[in-house]
């Protein structure tokens, strides 16, 4: 369970800094998609490795025990949703960014938890789907970033 989450992890801060770096060097921020790379994976990673992993390894184990599948995918939901949401009482720009990484965050975790499960077209089609689902909103945000900056 904890290396599932914790590829999770990584694989969601690599693509979440490499939205931000493209997006920043875009918009010309930092500079370089590089500068940006290193200036937000400072910031990304430790988050994601301190905060978010606790959160989903608690989720994991508070939602355990409900017998129901669907009673367990909601819960876990709402508690990796509900721990990006605490930001708000700091910042409620930054809660709205948390709360669509932790929404991502729950979606990978689901996927990968499924993926055992499956044969080896299954997790081909799984690994595509994903991929392409995960480029497509990487695109979409790189889009909004440089229309909205």
């Amino acid at each position: 369970m904890f290396k599932r989450k914790l590829h999770t992890s990584v694989l969601l801060a690599f693509i979440i800094t490499l939205i931000f770096s493209v997006g920043d060097s875009m918009s010309e921020g930092y500079g370089s998609i590089l500068d940006g790379w290193f200036i937000y994976a400072l910031f990304v990673f430790p988050c994601l490795l301190f905060y978010a992993l606790p959160v989903s390894l608690v989720s994991e184990a508070v939602t355990r025990g409900l017998g129901n599948e669907r009673k367990r995918k909601v819960s876990s939901m709402i508690i990796h949703l509900g721990a990006a949401l605490v930001l708000y009482f700091w910042d409620s720009g930054l809660a709205i960014i948390a709360s669509i990484i932790a929404f991502t965050f729950y979606i990978l975790d689901e996927v990968s938890r499924s993926f055992r499960e499956r044969n080896a077209f299954q997790r081909t089609s799984t690994i595509i789907g994903t991929t392409l689902c995960i480029l497509s909103v990487s695109l979409w945000i790189i889009a909004a970033i440089q229309i909205y900056s």
